[in-house]
């Protein structure tokens, strides 16, 4: 959201859409993103494989680790905004938000199944829902910071902020340890207490339907930084 603000003067000055179709080339750009989150999240009705469930949530919950999808879904992220704030030819600007999307479907499904995999399911409704108040707040608040960029240091000032976001979180990946490392060398207890305060070792179902949550996770709104 902390670029929407600068999408009309980017088109106007940098692409040269006439005024009077500046607001229907947003709204394309706005619907491109959400096509690429779209066509990422759901198989399609053909692949009877997948049989309609979503495609990242598929093959996320069958690899070895979910850091390296959450890492290609952030390399992708970072080479698809630096080609929107780069790209001046419309068609670009839409193939760019359309990667855009995709890629956002990748980082925050995987990202939503990380946190399902690492906290108990006693914690994981206080937590997705304390991810959500922020995620609504930085909505709220990125198209503020985004418009306030652009007044008073430019187009480019806004893309260095958020390409300083995509970084930062890079890094934080890089130093994240999955639940099954920590577990190998003996970090984590592969327990988690009952409702009674005793521990107690999970049953098999319940792993599978701790580690398929991600398969249920349908997030049909855009992320922050959109």
């Amino acid at each position: 959201m902390i670029k929407v603000p600068v999408f009309p003067f980017a088109l106007s000055d940098r692409s040269g859409i006439p005024e009077d179709q500046i607001q229907t080339c947003v709204s394309r750009l706005l619907a491109a993103f959400a096509l690429g989150s779209l066509l990422t999240k759901y198989s399609p009705i053909c692949c009877r494989k997948l049989n309609g469930s979503p495609i990242v949530g598929y093959f996320s919950d069958r690899a070895a680790s979910r850091k390296l999808h959450y890492l290609l879904g952030l390399g992708s992220l970072i080479f698809s905004t630096a080609l929107v704030a780069t790209a001046r030819i419309y068609w670009l600007l839409l193939a760019a938000r359309v990667l855009q999307g995709c890629s956002s479907a990748v980082v925050w499904t995987v990202g939503m199944a990380l946190l399902a995999d690492t906290l108990p399911t006693n914690q994981l409704g206080v937590a997705m829902g304390t991810i959500g108040s922020v995620v609504s707040l930085a909505m709220v608040s990125a198209p503020v910071l985004g418009g306030t960029l652009f007044h008073h240091f430019g187009y480019e000032a806004v893309f260095y902020v958020l390409g300083g976001f995509l970084l930062a979180d890079v890094v934080l990946r890089l130093m994240m340890i999955e639940r099954k490392d920590a577990l190998q060398y003996g970090v984590l207890c592969d327990e988690e207490p009952d409702s009674e305060g005793e521990n107690r070792t999970l049953l098999p179902a319940e792993r599978t339907a701790s580690k398929s949550l991600s398969s249920m996770i349908l997030v049909l709104r855009p992320p922050v930084l959109d």
